[in-house]
């Protein structure tokens, strides 16, 4: 395994493994059950976990940034952006696109001619209490 693999690795590990014995002296502390300090562990290796995959992610995205390594090609994708004509609404409405069938969602489920099993229940309970 490459030197610089085993480092990537280690940066996880390290702080993972210090929170984990540092959390279980805390439950050892308060009197936790196993149950109890098991979860207390891995939940909060868990959050050691992310809070160190960011912080080593903003490193990484800063130093791909400022130039340095294959990482920069990661961030020179180009980007195609299609920028509608404006239709004078402040809000657009669907029917003003050409790919648009001319009903939104909440108009096709509406004509829809199924109905919904669980309002047709509540209805068939609510009358029949009246």
């Amino acid at each position: 395994m490459k030197e610089r693999t085993v480092w990537k690795a280690l940066r996880y590990f390290f702080p993972i493994l210090f929170g984990a014995i540092w959390l279980l002296f805390l439950s050892m502390f308060l009197r936790l059950a196993w149950w109890q300090s098991s979860i207390v562990v891995g939940s909060g290796s868990i959050l050691i976990w992310a809070g160190t995959f960011t912080f080593l992610e903003i490193q990484r995205i800063e130093r791909a940034a400022l130039g340095g390594g294959p990482e920069e090609l990661v961030l020179q994708v180009k980007r195609i952006v299609v920028v509608e004509p404006p239709t004078g609404d402040p809000y657009p409405h669907h029917e003003d696109y050409a790919s648009s069938q001319g009903k939104d969602q909440g108009q096709l489920t509406s004509s829809s001619p199924d109905t919904t099993p669980l309002i047709d229940r509540w209805a068939i309970r609510t009358r029949s209490k009246s």
